[in-house]
């Protein structure tokens, strides 16, 4: 009895209980003996509340629930342990959420509902952990997207489905992600038109088109920028040609105007046989060519060339003794219902005695 009693004084109650128990084996009807165990219960208890709250003080949630969960290992049904640790996994849940790690906070409420004592508190904190989760997942996914990155947003959206995969939010968001995509490609195409930048437009639409087959939004903006776009030379059906090259850049003249890329007649000795020329289909959709037609600054000096342009195969302009110092000029040719232009470019003296055809437009007959 006196070393149970030693041991108590020195506040080591699990071995003041033990020896407590030790003298009830000798004798077990002493009350001094049973007044002993009851004490020292008491105070073994409050001392594993106590250390609790120091680790949660602390902020050493894991500690704090190891203590408690030892001591149920002994006291299983005592309302005041298990209470603690419900409490325990609760604080540490608000820690977590507060911290904004909320799938570390959801495991957390997620053992405190499983608790007599903390179930309600763990269900509302599991509920709002993941709602916030959530909304911090497609805010991430939403700022790639903003980037135009759309395989990590796709990857951050199927990592939060591995966490969370009953989330609706998330799978909604997932599954749109390709129409936002599209959107996007839509809006360059647009954009690109806007700015009179129509092969570029049509370029980004083919491109998604091969990636994002029968799609009815790419394939209207296809059709409806095909069909808004401005007919040149540059793009018409070509029947047929020889020592003609389209030019997408931009290409100054001798004047130093500037245009958006021209078709190039090569006529010069290496050519001269060939007649370069080049024979477009109308199709009876375009009631007149215009455009501008100017000497390269590449034309040799002394160089010339005659210029013949052709409707349904009847000679409509003629202009020859085109030189290096011949201006720019504009021609104008009527097509109403015909089916073929032919421009035939010949060499008439010296090297190279290219022309060019720039700012080139078909006027639709149905405007």
């Amino acid at each position: 009895m006196d070393t149970a009693k030693d041991y108590f004084d020195s506040g080591e109650y699990t071995d003041a209980i033990y020896w407590y128990n030790r003298a009830l084996e000798i004798n077990d009807d002493s009350l001094e003996a049973s007044q002993g165990i009851t004490e020292a219960q008491g105070k073994y208890l409050e001392s594993v509340i106590a250390q609790a709250d120091e680790n949660i003080s602390a902020g050493n949630y894991n500690g704090a629930a190891n203590v408690i969960k030892s001591a149920l290992e002994s006291y299983p049904d005592d309302n005041n342990l298990n209470s603690k640790l419900a409490d325990v996994y609760i604080a540490a849940g608000d820690n977590d959420f507060s911290n904004k790690d909320y799938l570390s906070a959801i495991e957390w409420y997620t053992l405190a509902s499983e608790t007599n004592d903390g179930t309600e508190k763990g269900k509302e904190g599991i509920s709002k952990s993941k709602e916030a989760y959530i909304s911090n997942v497609v805010s991430i996914a939403d700022n790639y997207i903003k980037e135009r990155d759309y395989d990590s947003a796709s990857y951050t959206l199927k990592e939060g489905l591995e966490k969370i995969p009953d989330s609706t939010a998330l799978k909604q968001k997932l599954n749109g992600l390709d129409d936002v995509k599209i959107q996007d490609i839509v809006d360059d195409a647009y954009t690109a038109a806007d700015r009179g930048k129509w092969d570029e437009a049509i370029d980004i639409l083919e491109k998604a088109q091969s990636s994002y087959t029968s799609n009815e939004k790419l394939s209207e903006a296809y059709e409806d920028i095909k069909e808004k776009m401005p007919i040149t030379l540059k793009n018409i059906t070509t029947i047929s040609s020889d020592h003609v090259k389209i030019d997408n850049d931009p290409v100054k003249d001798r004047y130093g105007n500037v245009y958006d890329g021209a078709v190039k007649f090569e006529s010069g000795w290496w050519s001269n046989a060939q007649k370069p020329y080049a024979l477009y289909n109308l199709s009876g959709k375009y009631s007149s060519l215009k455009a501008t037609v100017f000497s390269g600054v590449t034309m040799s000096n002394g160089a010339s060339v005659s210029l013949s342009i052709y409707v349904d195969e009847e000679l409509v302009f003629f202009k020859e003794n085109i030189t290096d110092e011949t201006a720019p000029f504009e021609i104008s040719v009527v097509t109403s219902g015909k089916q073929t232009l032919r421009i035939v470019a010949i060499r008439e003296q010296g090297d190279d005695s290219s022309i060019y055809f720039g700012n080139s437009e078909f006027i639709k007959i149905n405007g």
